[in-house]
């Protein structure tokens, strides 16, 4: 049956200019997706960064980059963006 141990997330935000902000951020985890039979183990070190632009009031765009190194030599790199409007 899948389990997980315990992890942790940090992420740290600050102001560059008037309507930019920024953060980094960086996580820890593993998991045992497998079943008693198999070896299904992996542990994750989570790293990134982002910028967010407020250009009007209620409206912002902000953009991401995160690295993720796992056991057995996988890396995974996510990159996003998006469009925020608030009510």
């Amino acid at each position: 049956m899948p389990s997980s141990s315990p992890s942790g997330w940090t992420k740290l935000g600050f102001p560059l200019q008037r309507r930019v902000t920024g953060n980094v951020f960086f996580g820890v985890g593993s998991e045992n997706f497998s079943q008693i039979d198999q070896i299904g183990r992996f542990s994750a070190h989570t790293f990134g960064g982002g910028l967010r632009y407020q250009f009007a009031a209620r409206q912002d765009i902000t953009g991401y980059v995160a690295r993720q190194t796992r056991t057995h030599g996988q890396i995974d790199t996510s990159l996003g963006l998006s469009y925020g409007i608030r009510f």
